[in-house]
Formats: C-alpha cells, structure tokens, sequence
C-alpha cells in the first residue's frame, strides 16, 4: 500500500494478525484456521472461528474502489494480543483517543479517520472490548454483484 501511507503507518504501529492492504483471500487457508465464510454483497467476510463465537473478523473487498481487486479491507479483533497503535484490549477510552489523535486522525463521532483509514473502539466501562478498522474505498457502482 506504497500509495497510502496512512495504511502503512497503521501496520507498522499495530500488532496485526493479518495485515491491512494485503491481496491474497487466502490468508486463513494459508494459516490453516478455523473460520466461517460469508460472501457477502460487496466482500468475503471471514468469521473467526465463527459466527456463533466471533473473536476476530477480516473482510476482503475491492480497494481503493468497488471495481478494483479484494484486498484486506476490514479487520474487527475481541483478542487481547492483538493492537492498533498500541491500543489493547481493556485500555482506557480517552487514553486510545489520545494516541489516535497523536498520530493524526482526527475523532467524528463514533470513530477516528485518517485519510482512507477508520478506526473505531467498542467499549465497557469506558474501557476498549473490541476495535474495528476500515479502509474506505471509493463505491463507482459499474459493477453488478
């Protein structure tokens, strides 16, 4: 993801299992995991293990747009060794906000943006049980799915 540095810096600062941009929907029959696949209207969605017990989920979908080949595109994680920026699993709401805005993104109201990338934190007692990541792609609408 040479062309977005935004996505680089989130993969370098952030222990990932899989990482952002990359274009192989392989990745889980590669690592031999144990996941439920939904192919949904506009991704492939893997469920870790599964929809019943989900502890992480990837989505594969057509970045930077619609039209474009899948790559990792969504990324939500419940697992405690696992961070973006440092933030873990059971880290203070306000002290996730703050290393955000440090690296630049700035907050709209229930997620943090920087450039295509889009971080949110679900939250318990104001501390982070789960985080979502995005990468927005550009939706063209040529193509039928």
């Amino acid at each position: 993801m040479k062309n977005y540095p935004e996505i680089a810096e989130l993969n370098g600062n952030s222990k990932l299992k899989y990482k952002l941009g990359e274009e192989n929907s392989n990745i889980l029959q590669d690592n031999n995991e144990t996941f439920e696949e939904i192919n949904n209207y506009m991704s492939l969605d893997f469920y870790i293990p599964s929809l019943k017990e989900i502890k992480q989920i990837i989505k594969f979908k057509g970045f930077p747009t619609d039209e474009d080949a899948r790559c990792l595109a969504g990324y939500y994680s419940t697992l405690a060794d696992e961070n973006v920026f440092g933030i873990e699993i059971g880290t203070e709401i306000s002290k996730a906000e703050e290393i955000l805005l440090s690296h630049g993104y700035l907050k709209n109201e229930d997620f943090f943006v920087k450039g295509k990338v889009q971080i949110e934190f679900n939250c318990d007692s104001n501390k982070v049980v789960s985080f979502e990541i995005s990468l927005n792609s550009k939706y063209l609408g040529n193509r039928l799915y």
